[in-house]
Formats: structure tokens, sequence, C-alpha cells
């Protein structure tokens, strides 16, 4: 299940750098390991910037005393940590397509729809798509 979430240009930052690899959220979607989510920033008057980061849910905790009711800590992986490629990708105004099947090819797309490149790893993708 990929859920779409809006998320704070300061959590957004940090996911990027790699410094933020868990997220606190009210369980209103039921989570669960395997999800994805599809982190979308938003500025502080509620606009979208940037660019759609997609983090897969590794970890789910709930019913934990230190959590308010009905809040889960996701718990993320494959969540950027690749300044130079995202800061590419804005700049050149492309975004990136996955399909979850197996294998899961990673397309790096144009604003038109044009596939620019594609591979099974997401940094060899951006990297074709740079040449």
């Amino acid at each position: 299940m990929i859920h779409e979430i809006k998320i704070s240009r300061e959590h957004y930052e940090s996911i990027i750098r790699g410094e933020k690899t868990s997220e606190i959220r009210i369980n209103d979607r039921n989570y669960k390991v395997g999800d994805i989510l599809a982190l979308k920033p938003i500025r502080d008057d509620g606009t979208y910037y940037g660019l759609v980061i997609y983090c897969g849910v590794s970890h789910v905790l709930k019913d934990f005393e230190g959590l308010a009711e009905g809040y889960v800590s996701l718990s993320l992986r494959g969540n950027g940590g690749d300044s130079e490629r995202l800061e590419w990708m804005a700049d050149q105004q492309v975004h990136i397509e996955n399909s979850f099947g197996t294998p899961c090819i990673r397309r790096v797309v144009s604003s038109d729809g044009d596939i620019l490149a594609e591979s099974h790893d997401l940094r060899r993708a951006i990297d074709k798509a740079r040449i």
C-alpha cells in the first residue's frame, strides 16, 4: 500500500540528509511493514514543493507506553540520504516512478512524461539520466 503523506520542510530535509529514520503518525491508515510512504514536502502555508521521496516501512511500533493512544512510530528505509541527486532532480523537474513488483524498476521521468532512464537501482537510474 502506498500512503501519500504531507511532511514539513524541516523533517523532509532531515530525511533527505539521512538523519531522520522514523516518523510518528496517527494510525488512521492502519500502517503495516512493507507499506510505502510517499512523503510530500509542504511549505508553512500548506502548499507543496520539491520532490516526493519514497520510504519503505520496515517496522511499526504501536501500543507503546511512550506513544499517545492511536499513534505509531514508523521505521523508514530507502529514505533519501542523497541530496546531490535529489537536488539535480528538482532542478531538472523530473520525478521517480516505481514499479513495486519483482524486480522493482525505477524510472526517471520528465515533467512531459518522457522516460529519461530506468534501472533496478535508483541511484543508477538518476545517474543515467544525468549524463
